[in-house]
């Protein structure tokens, strides 16, 4: 996504083999931020579903130009529109941290969907 003036504000990929794992173990999803850590000074929100051998897998990142309501929003859509497209159930669980309006988004997004905090 770019605005105005052309210049980059989010960027959101993901894996082709994740999505074979994601239809698999739909059930928990992890999301967690980084704090421009990257050269081009944006935000790396990673994506992360969990197996039944407790064992993680990236399922996308999103590079974010800010944290707040409307760029989770359009990271938990983006979310969301994948369990769609590849038809399955949204996640049971959630692990979020307090980045930006994370918290605020999901309560839009996916209100139905419990959370837990990490610390």
């Amino acid at each position: 996504m770019v605005d105005e003036h052309g210049h980059l504000v989010h960027f959101l990929y993901c894996y082709s083999a994740a999505l074979q794992l994601l239809r698999r173990y739909p059930y928990t999803i992890g999301i967690d931020c980084t704090y421009k850590t990257n050269r081009h000074g944006l935000y790396l929100c990673q994506v992360i579903g969990m197996t039944a051998l407790n064992t993680s897998f990236v399922v996308g990142h999103a590079f974010l130009s800010v944290e707040d309501i409307e760029a989770f929003s359009i990271v938990l859509r983006w979310l969301r529109d994948i369990y769609v497209n590849i038809g399955i159930y949204p996640p049971l669980c959630l692990s979020i941290d307090r980045a930006g309006g994370l918290l605020a988004a999901l309560k839009t997004i996916w209100p139905n969907i419990p959370h837990v905090l990490y610390i």
